[in-house]
């Protein structure tokens, strides 16, 4: 799979690149297991063969990305706006596990810099671009405006995946209440179609 760096990758000790390759190793495994443990139930999948534009909130990464692992074969391919920074290393080796393309940008108005290739980027037909739209900082759950202003340039439809999980994990003290689904648990997974604003 394609992975576009698209920032220069900053320099990192070989102690930061080893917890980093132990690390991805360590979460990619984690989420294997619990894509093979849980019991979905995905509404309204038959929306997957309209799907252009998908947006998602932050803290749902980790849903998101076992997602991508049950449906991999489902899909057509899948480029995600990541981050740039160590934990993008993490993440973009995920991906590549589940199949799907890493697009690494800044964060914040860093991102900026990299919008004549997220254009290009989801602009490409039969494929889908995906990102958290209250990401990269927050705050939780307040759609910010690239997504929507990629998809006029793009001329198509934006599509937003919520996910119910149980039993969970919750990091109440990240900005995200990031979540993380434990082995045997149940997720409720919905596609729609995108309307101004996600309740």
């Amino acid at each position: 799979m394609l992975c576009h760096n698209n920032v220069k990758e900053t320099n990192r000790s070989k102690k930061e690149k080893l917890v980093g390759y132990i690390l991805s190793r360590i979460f990619y495994g984690y989420l294997w297991l619990v894509n093979k443990t849980i019991k979905y139930e995905i509404r309204n999948i038959h929306l997957l063969k309209e799907l252009e534009m998908l947006g998602y909130w932050h803290g749902d990464s980790s849903l998101m990305m076992i997602l991508l692992m049950h449906l991999n074969q489902q899909l057509p391919p899948v480029d995600v706006v990541i981050t740039a920074d160590w934990r993008g290393d993490i993440i973009s080796y995920i991906l590549d596990k589940c199949r799907a393309n890493s697009i690494r940008t800044e964060d914040g108005l860093g991102a900026r810099k990299n919008l004549r290739l997220l254009i290009k980027t989801s602009s490409q037909k039969d494929r889908i671009f995906a990102l958290a739209m209250d990401g990269p900082l927050g705050p939780r759950h307040k759609p910010k405006e690239l997504l929507p202003y990629l998809a006029k340039k793009a001329n198509s439809d934006i599509y937003f995946v919520s996910f119910t999980n149980s039993p969970s994990i919750n990091l109440k003290k990240r900005w995200d209440n990031y979540s993380i689904p434990l082995p045997f648990s149940r997720i409720e997974v919905v596609f729609e179609k995108y309307k101004n604003k996600v309740n």
